[in-house]
């Protein structure tokens, strides 16, 4: 007789649920684990009770062609977003403490990312006056003032990418996918703060235009450690929607 917990662990199995997905949504991590062990025993049982067979001769070649059609994997960037005065400057209004956490680990990387010859990309808050956010908001990131400006140990050197934008997706109203697109990048390791707004919405926003989207631990912030974790198991559920391989 088999258990209902062994029926649910089948089902699972079973099911065209994608293995990130179930390792986000299910209430125990041991059943997630025990879902995926299962799932593997399938696939070794069946590799080895069902006999391989070569396509025709007229497949393998399309296949083959179509394998080499297929663009280069395209190269990665880094992307640091808002790591500005004005939310990093104990005082201000919309300051965020845990920003500042990571400004060595943030300049460590950078520094690697320019010995290794990797594109890296600002992306700031700015707004003129009379910006419609601001309403909303305190003033914050203002032409003319140093706010909008990256902290010293983060200060962009020629041949970097900077790009304004005005709201919380540095997709949104900014030329950042055309500048990406001139790098020919398909990949985006996205930095900064805050977690839960701008480094969340540019990783969603890039992740339905295609583009392959790493957010590393250490490297953002956010206002709260609860909010940093929610929008990771978020975005841990989302692909690339179609995925974006640019030649380099």
């Amino acid at each position: 007789m088999v258990a209902p917990d062994d029926d649910l662990t089948l089902d699972l199995a079973l099911s065209a649920t994608p293995r990130r997905v179930l390792d986000a949504v299910l209430p125990a991590r041991s059943l997630a684990e025990e879902v995926n062990a299962t799932r593997e025993a399938l696939a070794e049982y069946a590799l080895a009770t069902t006999r391989a067979t070569d396509p025709p001769p007229a497949l393998r070649a399309r296949l083959i062609d179509a394998i080499a059609a297929r663009p280069v994997t395209a190269r990665k960037a880094l992307v640091i977003i808002d790591m500005i005065q004005d939310y990093l400057t104990p005082g201000r209004p919309l300051f965020i403490p845990r920003a500042r956490e990571i400004i060595g680990a943030l300049a460590d990387r950078v520094a690697r990312a320019r010995r290794d010859g990797d594109p890296i990309v600002f992306v700031h808050d700015f707004h003129e006056e009379g910006d419609p956010d601001l309403e909303h908001w305190p003033i914050h990131a203002v032409a003319g003032t140093t706010g909008w400006q990256m902290v010293s140990e983060l200060t962009p050197q020629d041949g970097d990418v900077i790009v304004p934008h005005r709201t919380y997706s540095g997709f949104f109203d900014s030329d950042l996918d055309r500048q990406l697109e001139r790098l020919s990048v398909g990949t985006l390791e996205i930095t900064g703060c805050a977690t839960e707004l701008q480094v969340f919405t540019t990783a969603a926003d890039a992740l339905m235009r295609g583009y392959r989207v790493e957010v590393p631990d250490g490297l953002h912030a956010g206002t709260s450690e609860e909010l940093e974790r929610a929008s990771m198991k978020t975005l841990s559920v989302m692909r690339p929607v179609p995925p974006r391989l640019a030649t380099r």
